[in-house]
């Protein structure tokens, strides 16, 4: 829609200007009191964001399981290399494991934006647990997180950075 937002008041009721426009067109011209609604910002098209957010929740899920199995099968080379490799690599299969869960709740959450807070959460503690393990893989870092951090980029890309509040939602 073209034009200013109001808020406009018909007899006590709030409505938008295009259900007045309607009773205009139907012959109403009721007396009204016009209130302007703040401009919108233009954000990255929601749509665009819930295929991205599936996109990125179906990549994280075919990598996971081939990632999980390859990281636990790391842990014996990498305990001889160094003193906590070993339990990195392990704890980095803990971390696919858990990067499914996030991409289920994704592709369960798409379409409900109201539940994006949840996928963002969990995007964030994903993103929080990589970070973490980067110092106790060490070298095996460089071959074992890139899927991960990857794929939750894109999710958190998908699901929104942050919360928008209130005054930027309308």
């Amino acid at each position: 829609m073209t034009g200013k937002q109001y808020l406009i008041r018909i007899k006590g009721v709030f409505v938008r200007n295009r259900i007045y426009g309607a009773l205009e067109y139907f012959g109403f011209y009721p007396a009204v009191y016009r209130i302007p609604l703040p401009e919108r910002k233009k954000y990255m098209n929601s749509k665009l964001k819930r295929v991205l957010l599936r996109v990125s929740s179906v990549l994280m899920l075919l990598a996971a399981l081939p990632m999980l199995l390859w990281c636990l099968g790391l842990i014996d080379n990498a305990a001889l290399d160094y003193t906590y490799a070993g339990a990195g690599c392990f704890a980095a299969g803990i971390a696919y494991i858990f990067s499914m869960v996030t991409a289920i709740a994704g592709l369960a959450f798409a379409e409900r934006l109201h539940r994006h807070r949840w996928c963002r959460t969990l995007g964030y503690i994903q993103l929080a647990a990589g970070v973490l393990l980067v110092y106790s893989l060490r070298s095996y870092a460089t071959i074992t997180l890139p899927p991960l951090f990857l794929s939750t980029v894109l999710y958190l890309v998908g699901v929104g950075w942050r919360e928008k509040r209130d005054c930027e939602q309308q």
